[in-house]
């Protein structure tokens, strides 16, 4: 509820301050909707109107200019309460949402056998699952069915949010240790979550080559993490393992650019296969692109 308060704060600012600025449309990003009532109510009472991407597209593209009131909704990564807290608070109120899902974890039905047991310390939700179950149909996601039902109400639409939304290591030097590893931390290194693990720099598995530690190296950076000076001893620990040929293995430029097609371009061959419509927009995971990035989205 704090979160939506805070939102309502927001707008309710935006409303004062709207007359006195050059029309622009305000762009909200959400991921978990539990109970998107109130936002919606509060939309219709103050006479919004959410935009499609054609709309959203042509304002940006100066086809034609913002008008007052007008507002950009989109939800990232799918997740199963974008259906089930969503769909009827849209259609009550007459409002549009873009939804960016991550491919791969979209299923074609909701499963109701039980779920795998995860380890007491994964993450919780769906990111957990796909800690340790990455590119597979994750049950804390939307169905695809589910997509089409809202695409067919005239209430939402798909983009793209990538086929995996993978989080990688770029390179070996080493930031810290996690003592309560997240589950970017734990995907990065293959699903291991001993504690504490060591985290080395990274970003979005699409930024570059990724970087696979050695398996053995992860453990000696474990073992002497408890010492005084943790981090400064496993960088010592990295840089011999480095001259020895033996830190780890970085992706080739060939397997990266195979792997960041297949992110791109097979997210929309998702999407288009399974709603009959190509996606319009892509929403990089975390926020994180580049200019070289870009450039392999236009190709795809």
């Amino acid at each position: 509820m704090r979160a939506v308060a805070a939102v309502l704060l927001v707008l309710a600012v935006w409303i004062v301050l709207e007359p006195l600025l050059a029309p622009v449309v305000p762009v909200l990003l959400f991921h978990h909707t539990a109970d998107f009532e109130p936002l919606a109510a509060w939309f219709e009472r103050h006479g919004y109107h959410a935009l499609t991407l054609r709309e959203f597209q042509d304002v940006v593209r100066g086809a034609r200019p913002a008008r007052p009131r007008e507002v950009l909704l989109t939800f990232d990564d799918g997740d199963a309460t974008n259906f089930s807290g969503l769909a009827g608070p849209l259609r009550r109120h007459r409002l549009h949402a873009v939804l960016f899902v991550i491919t791969s974890r979209l299923a074609s039905k909701r499963d109701s056998s039980p779920l795998p047991p995860l380890p007491a310390n994964a993450p919780p939700g769906a990111d957990g699952f796909a800690a340790f179950h990455p590119g597979a149909p994750n049950p804390g996601s939307m169905t695809w069915g589910e997509l089409r039902k809202m695409e067919r109400a005239g209430v939402a639409e798909a983009g793209s949010h990538t086929r995996t939304h993978t989080f990688a290591f770029h390179s070996d030097t080493l930031q810290g240790f996690a003592s309560r590893p997240d589950w970017k931390t734990i995907q990065a290194l293959g699903g291991d979550r001993r504690s504490p693990l060591p985290v080395f720099s990274g970003g979005s598995a699409l930024l570059g080559p990724s970087f696979s530690p050695e398996t053995s190296l992860v453990s000696a950076l474990i073992s002497g993490s408890g010492r005084v000076g943790a981090v400064a001893v496993g960088r010592e620990l990295v840089r011999k393992s480095r001259t020895q040929g033996a830190s780890g293995r970085i992706e080739s430029a060939a397997a990266f650019a195979a792997r960041a097609k297949s992110e791109l371009a097979g997210s929309r061959r998702d999407i288009e296969r399974e709603t009959g419509q190509a996606p319009g927009c892509l929403a990089w995971p975390w926020g994180q692109e580049s200019a070289a990035l870009r450039q392999k989205a236009r190709e795809a």
